[in-house]
């Protein structure tokens, strides 16, 4: 998820300017949807994906829906490819879309880093191997390559056969330390998942408000 704030960060005023440019062609008080599609934790999918879509009210729902399903293929979310017929009507005048798709290995860094990157064990470990950079995603991307992180790839994989190995202890008493043990040493990891989840929909709640707060004043 913090590659997510990353990503609203670093792109967003670019994003908004486009959006507000794209705005721009139609008169006010026309109707408009907003679509949005997420593909997160598919153990088949290498990626998490994230897609927003704000489409010009220019038809009816149903033949809207109609149109989508004839051009799109299939099964759309497992397909490697999509269609000319739905890549043209992501891209025709009535219709503004972005998307964003993320590494569960990145995820999996960002989520530690980003704790690390306010932390006091995080600054005295730039301080003390030469760290250069002038800014806190600087850090953050600095810190993933070169601090030694306990977890560096996605462990939902690893996690899952450990649920298959406790469920297959003989004894309840040893199946117990081992779910023990598993707290203990996740305990971390944890608790940055959850923190970066809470910052990325804080993050996301903020610019809908200061973007509301802009159109109010206009």
């Amino acid at each position: 998820m913090f590659e997510l704030i990353n990503l609203l960060e670093t792109v967003y005023r670019t994003i908004s300017a486009d959006l507000e440019a794209w705005f721009e062609q139609f008169p006010q008080g026309l109707a408009w949807n907003v679509f949005s599609d997420y593909c997160i934790g598919d153990p088949n999918k290498a990626n998490d994906t994230f897609a927003f879509a704000i489409v010009l009210n220019h038809d009816t729902q149903s033949n809207i829906e109609e149109y989508i399903v004839a051009v799109a293929p299939s099964d759309i979310k497992g397909s490697r490819s999509s269609s000319e017929g739905l890549i043209k009507y992501l891209s025709c005048p009535v219709v503004f879309s972005v998307s964003k798709g993320i590494t569960r290995d990145q995820a999996t860094i960002d989520c530690q880093t980003w704790r690390l990157a306010f932390a006091p064990e995080g600054h005295k470990f730039a301080r003390e191997n030469g760290f250069s950079g002038s800014s806190i995603h600087d850090l953050v991307e600095w810190l993933g390559k070169k601090y030694p992180l306990h977890i560096k790839k996605d462990p939902i994989p690893g996690w899952r056969r450990r649920v298959k190995r406790l469920r297959s202890k003989g004894s309840p008493h040893l199946a117990v330390a081992t779910y023990v043990d598993f707290l203990r040493d996740t305990a971390q990891f944890r608790e940055d998942l959850g923190e970066s989840c809470a910052a990325a929909e804080a993050e996301i709640d903020r610019q809908i408000d200061e973007m509301r707060a802009r159109r109010r004043k206009d």
